[in-house]
């Protein structure tokens, strides 16, 4: 009976080293795949594919030549009148002030209202944009 009992011993030693060394490789798995991921991490970011733009910072110009690249305009405007008209307060020039709230939900006259608009990469038009972000960020009293 104890010659069985050192036999189930000494294979759960060699069970336990077996795991120990699974482990060790999945260990070293993991590091090379941590230090990988900071690697793309880094790549992403030195790509310099995404850019968040302010509205006055925002130029024809840069959305005509944005060449594959996103741009994410941002934009803090204040709803004018009843019919959801408004002007964008951070803008380039007086001609392009105008921006359209009738599509957000709850907003009313004299609310200040944050937009964030994704151009479309695909294209250089100045008008495409493909997704469209409101939130009111005060209300009128």
């Amino acid at each position: 009976m104890k010659k069985r009992t050192i036999e189930y011993k000494i294979a759960d030693v060699v069970l336990i080293l077996g795991f120990a060394f699974l482990l060790s490789i999945l260990g070293f798995a993991i590091a090379e795949a941590k230090d990988n991921l900071r690697f793309y991490n880094k790549l992403a970011d030195d790509l310099s594919i995404v850019e968040v733009c302010d509205s006055k910072k925002l130029t024809g110009e840069m959305l005509r030549n944005r060449n594959g690249h996103i741009i994410i305009e941002k934009t803090i405007g204040k709803v004018t009148n009843d019919d959801l008209d408004g002007r964008i307060l951070n803008y380039i020039s007086r001609d392009y002030d105008y921006i359209s709230y009738k599509n957000v939900e709850g907003a009313k006259k004299g609310d200040i209202i944050l937009t964030y608009s994704i151009y479309n990469p695909d294209t250089d038009y100045e008008d495409d944009i493909i997704a469209r972000y409101d939130y009111i960020i005060d209300r009128a009293q």
